[in-house]
C-alpha cells in the first residue's frame, strides 16, 4: 500500500505539470473564507463544500460527450452557491486530467478536476483548485489548491495556521491524523506550491 501510496504521489504531480496558463495575481477578493476548511483539519465546511461539489459528478465514460460531467463543465460556477464576490474569480470550463499506471499487474486510474481561479489566498496569487480521484474503490483522494508562489514564500505567509484534527476512520478501524500540508511542485520550470488534504476513501 506504501508503495502505491507513494507512486499516485509521483502521478499527481505529473498531473500538475499539465496545468492550464498562471493567473497573473491582481488586486482582487482573497479566497482565504473560501478555503477556511484547509486550517481546520480539512474538515470541509459549508462553503467549500459547495465549490468541490460539481466535481465529484465525473462521468466514468471518458468519451462520452453528452455526459452529465460535460453539461457540469460548460455550465458552472452557475450552479455552484458561491458568495457575489467570488463568482468572477472561477473561471470554467473545468477541465478533466485522466493517468493511469498498473501496481504489481493491477491498473490504476486517477481522475483530476480542475477548475481555474483567480484572485489571491491571504495575499498569495492562485492558480487552480482540483480534486483527484483513484477510481477503484478503496482508494485515495484529495483537495488540491495550488500557489504561484514558491514553497519558501508560502510557508512564510502561512506558517502554523494547519491545525490537524485526530479522528476515528471507518475505513481504517483506526484513528488517523487529518492535516493540511503545504507541499513544493516544479511547473514548467516555475517553482510553486500545493496546499492538500488528502484522504482514504471506502
Amino acid at each position: 500500500m506504501t508503495i502505491i501510496k507513494n507512486k499516485i504521489r509521483h502521478l499527481l504531480s505529473c498531473l500538475i505539470l499539465c496545468s492550464a496558463p498562471l493567473v497573473s495575481a491582481q488586486t482582487q477578493s482573497d479566497w482565504s473564507t473560501i478555503f477556511k476548511s484547509f486550517e481546520n483539519g480539512c474538515q470541509f465546511d459549508k462553503h467549500l463544500e459547495n465549490l468541490l461539489d460539481p466535481f465529484s459528478d465525473v462521468s466514468y465514460d471518458w468519451n462520452d460527450k453528452d455526459s452529465k460531467y460535460q453539461n457540469l463543465r460548460l455550465n458552472y460556477p452557475n450552479r455552484v452557491k458561491l458568495p457575489k464576490a467570488y463568482r468572477d474569480l472561477a473561471h470554467p470550463p473545468m477541465t478533466l486530467h485522466r493517468t493511469e499506471f498498473s501496481e504489481d499487474g493491477k491498473p490504476f486510474i486517477l481522475d483530476q478536476t480542475r477548475l481555474k481561479l483567480s484572485g489571491t489566498y491571504y495575499g498569495l496569487p492562485v492558480v487552480h483548485i482540483s480534486q483527484t480521484f483513484q477510481v477503484e474503490t478503496a482508494g485515495y483522494s484529495y483537495t488540491r489548491l495550488l500557489l504561484d508562489v514558491p514553497l519558501g514564500q508560502a510557508r512564510k505567509v502561512l506558517k502554523g495556521k494547519y491545525r490537524p484534527i485526530r479522528k476515528y476512520s471507518l475505513i481504517l478501524e483506526e484513528y488517523e491524523t487529518l492535516q493540511a500540508k503545504l507541499k513544493p511542485i516544479n511547473v514548467n520550470g516555475k517553482p510553486q506550491t500545493i496546499l492538500e488534504c488528502a484522504f482514504i476513501n471506502g
